[in-house]
């Protein structure tokens, strides 16, 4: 998520250290916020207290598929969290990119869930008894972030500026799924106040997808000599392609046909040799 700009209000900060208290260490539902919890467990999250865990699709006006992922995130971990489903969208859409096409994101709010994290399960104890810690973490709340690559808790300036929580992000699933053709777009700026923290995750994304795409690190982009490969993309991106609906028969086939990572481990490049030419087409064009 986006680094705070504004001091966050004091009643913010408030639901913020109750919400604290109450964190499940495992992932559960979020409960049902008001405006001000809303902005309170955007609070926690960017600070590196809690994981946030929800699912994301990424769309192409008029397209039938979409980039579906659940991804879970805190402090500054939204970016690594989404990267394999960007890679995927790049990859399905890649003429329309060229193209100048822009794709948006829905979200699931319904599908939220939070737990505490590492610092999280500590936080949470100090709150229990330990005053210097409590101011320490109440300072922090009320303090503006700032872009930084350190982990709570650093060294800061209470109530002039804090790096954000490096924090971590993962994607639990990334595949391509079948959406009917016109797209309904339901943006969550029709959810009222109460998803403000939403939206900062969508215009996040948003920016991210639109960014040229980093390199491939070195070990992953370089294919066996004399061979050609698909571009990157999930495996059920590759058995919709190939038209099989069974993951015993593709993973057999895949093992005769060679695969090999395409850049993390949400996706795959599939050996096109010997494969017949419409098959390949496709493939290559996917």
């Amino acid at each position: 998520m986006n680094a705070q700009v504004e001091p966050p209000d004091p009643k913010v900060v408030e639901a913020a250290l109750k919400l604290l208290g109450a964190a499940p260490k495992r992932w559960r539902p979020v409960p049902k916020r008001s405006h001000v919890e809303e902005k309170a467990l955007g609070l926690l999250v960017t600070a590196g207290l809690i994981h946030q865990r929800l699912t994301l699709r990424i769309r192409m006006p008029g397209n039938a598929e979409a980039v579906e992922t659940q991804i879970f995130f805190s402090g500054a971990g939204l970016a690594k969290a989404i990267e394999p489903a960007l890679r995927e969208a790049r990859a399905l859409w890649e003429a329309a990119f060229r193209e100048g096409c822009k794709p948006y994101i829905e979200i699931e709010p319904q599908t939220m869930q939070w737990r505490l994290t590492e610092y999280g399960v500590m936080a949470q104890e100090d709150l229990k008894g330990n005053p210097e810690q409590q101011r320490y973490l109440i300072d922090t709340l009320r303090t503006p972030g700032l872009p930084g690559a350190e982990r709570l808790p650093v060294p800061f300036v209470p109530g002039v500026l804090r790096p954000v929580a490096a924090g971590d992000g993962q994607a639990e699933r990334v595949e391509v799924v079948k959406l009917p053709s016109e797209a309904i777009r339901v943006s969550v700026e029709n959810l009222g106040e109460v998803s403000e923290p939403l939206r900062a995750i969508v215009k996040a994304v948003e920016k991210l997808l639109m960014e040229r795409p980093k390199p491939l690190p070195k070990d992953q982009s370089e294919f066996p000599t004399g061979k050609e490969y698909s571009p990157p993309m999930s495996k059920s991106r590759m058995m919709q392609i190939l038209g099989m609906h069974s993951r015993k028969v593709f993973k057999s086939f895949a093992e005769k046909q060679g695969l090999i990572p395409g850049g993390n481990r949400q996706l795959w490049r599939i050996c096109l040799d010997g494969m017949d030419d419409a098959t390949a087409r496709k493939l290559r064009s996917s």
